[in-house]
């Protein structure tokens, strides 16, 4: 990666490894069973020490993309539990790979999907959805993620760092299915969804998303606001009114006018 790209995103990308990413994969019992003693109410936790770690997130961001499962499987059979996988494996994993993205050991690209692998083997053991609000309330909260099986991260690092900084709660989802996607937003209150576009074939698949995402989505009312390369690309024009009928917020090109679209069409409500 050039070095302004990298010296734009770096501390944007580590601080959403620990603030965003790493609470989302543990969910929202993690404080419970990290202070429930070894032994009370289930069987003494299953220990994993480096070694089986820094295996595990090699095995996430390598070539095979069902080693880490298999890894995990593994772990089932031999007595592990989900408090014990999400807290002794799958989070220092995660922290790992940010780490060897921080010591330029691993490339953007290969942490991405690392990343994305351990959001998928979290949906399967179901430590997601639990902690996000299910009604609104005073922070605007956004939702940002890229078309089912794209993981153009980078783009969504920046664009969340600009809102944070006007005040939204923001939540990524990195890599996802359009089941992962929907499941979200039935299952937590967003305001607006962000998603990312990249291509001519992501474009043309964008109408059958939206219409599960406004017919499912906890929040009856919910917005949409479109950002991503295809806008920048050729076929730009083209792609912007084929949005334009699908009646999303808008089509941005900028991550600052991503954060005045939004800012404008949805109000920060009273506490």
């Amino acid at each position: 990666m050039p070095k302004i790209a990298r010296s734009q995103c770096d501390e944007s990308f580590t601080k959403i490894i620990e603030d965003e990413i790493l609470p989302r994969l543990v969910g929202a019992h993690s404080t419970a069973v990290g202070k429930r003693p070894a032994g009370e109410g289930r069987a003494a936790a299953m220990p994993f020490g480096i070694k089986e770690v820094v295996a595990f997130a090699r095995a996430c961001i390598g070539e095979d993309p069902h080693a880490a499962q298999a890894l995990i499987d593994q772990a089932i059979k031999q007595g592990a539990q989900s408090p014990d996988l999400f807290l002794g494996l799958i989070t220092p994993a995660a922290r790992h790979l940010g780490e060897l993205w921080e010591q330029d050991y691993c490339d953007f690209a290969s942490v991405t999907i690392g990343l994305a692998r351990l959001h998928e083997i979290s949906h399967r053991l179901g430590y997601v959805y639990q902690g996000g609000p299910q009604a609104s309330g005073p922070q605007r909260r956004l939702l940002l993620t890229t078309m089912p099986g794209s993981q153009h991260l980078l783009g969504l690092i920046v664009v969340a760092d600009f809102f944070r900084r006007a005040d939204w709660e923001v939540v990524i989802e990195i890599g996802t299915s359009a089941e992962t996607i929907l499941e979200t937003i039935q299952h937590e209150w967003f305001e607006l969804i962000g998603l990312s576009v990249s291509t001519e074939r992501e474009c043309k698949a964008l109408n059958s998303l939206l219409l599960r995402v406004r017919e499912i989505s906890r929040n009856p009312t919910i917005r949409v606001i479109l950002g991503g390369p295809v806008f920048t690309s050729p076929m730009g024009t083209k792609a912007m009114e084929m949005a334009a009928e699908m009646g999303v917020l808008g089509c941005c090109t900028s991550a600052p006018d991503a954060v005045a679209l939004a800012g404008a069409k949805i109000p920060v409500r009273s506490a």
